[in-house]
């Protein structure tokens, strides 16, 4: 038997499949996008339209009439958007920096802490601003930071975050030797014998690495 036999609508097998998997195909498709969706507890939709289009993914508004359900605690008010506090002027980051001298103490000066607290220095200013709302909002809660941000404006704020993205962030710690001590250092050194008992920086580079 031919293939083109196989294949043709006198054929009563091949036929009696497509037909078959056509069924099926028609008969999931509805069950999948209207049956089940409109089965579900609590969802009301206008039709069958809003229940395929909700199962399929797609958006789906929902009636007037519907409850939103809202926390019974504080949330962010903060909607970050892309153009977010871009394009900082140098009279923001001077009232900052006025500003920021009330938060040296844990913080530090430059915005590089030395108590074990963040270091602001560099950070994205939608972050620190982010914060700073959540602070005063109570969405974030904070037993250092409650007594310091309630007298905040907004534009204290922004201008807070203007100068502390403005600072340089902290560089990478380093292991206390030299760059010439460094360059000298390679990682299978031997101690040099130093000449009339002096100490070179090439013995002084493979003691620190010996212990």
């Amino acid at each position: 038997m031919s293939g083109d036999r196989i294949a043709s609508l006198r054929n009563p097998w091949f036929t009696a499949s497509v037909g078959i998997t056509a069924a099926i195909a028609i008969v999931a498709a509805i069950a999948g996008f209207a049956w089940l969706p409109l089965q579900q507890q609590g969802e009301r939709f206008r039709g069958v339209w809003d229940a395929i289009c909700s199962a399929a993914g797609l958006v789906w508004t929902a009636p007037s009439g519907a409850q939103i359900v809202r926390a019974d605690y504080p949330t962010t008010r903060v909607e970050v958007v892309p153009e977010m506090l871009q394009g900082a002027s140098a009279e923001s980051i001077g009232r900052g920096a006025t500003l920021a001298l009330r938060c040296t103490m844990c913080h530090g000066a430059r915005g590089l802490s030395q108590a074990d607290s963040p270091n602001l220095a560099g950070q994205s200013p939608v972050t620190i601003y982010k914060q700073l709302n959540d602070f005063k909002t109570g969405a974030r809660t904070s037993a250092v930071m409650a007594p310091l941000v309630p007298d905040l404006s907004e534009s204290d704020m922004r201008d807070l975050a203007a100068y502390y993205a403005y600072l340089p962030k902290a560089k990478p710690a380093r292991d206390g030797l030299e760059d010439s001590q460094r360059s000298i250092c390679a990682p299978n050194s031997r101690p040099l014998r130093p000449a009339s008992g002096a100490t070179t920086s090439a013995s002084r580079c493979a003691m620190s690495r010996a212990g």
